[in-house]
């Protein structure tokens, strides 16, 4: 009788993992809330002049 020898190698990376807000403190909950909101506020600074110029065209 025959013996197989079958090995299986896995690798897996986990780029991403949602975070209840029970998991972390308030503290950071906050800290990275007002970072969100920071950077969304950059991010329509940077359209509006965009948006305006498309309008007058």
């Amino acid at each position: 009788m025959a013996i197989v020898i079958k090995e299986i190698r896995v690798n897996t990376v986990v780029e991403k993992k949602i975070v209840g807000k029970t998991e972390i403190s308030d503290q950071l909950y906050r800290r990275l809330k007002e970072d969100v909101i920071r950077e969304l506020s950059l991010n329509r600074q940077r359209l509006q002049p965009l948006q305006r110029s498309k309008n007058r065209r």
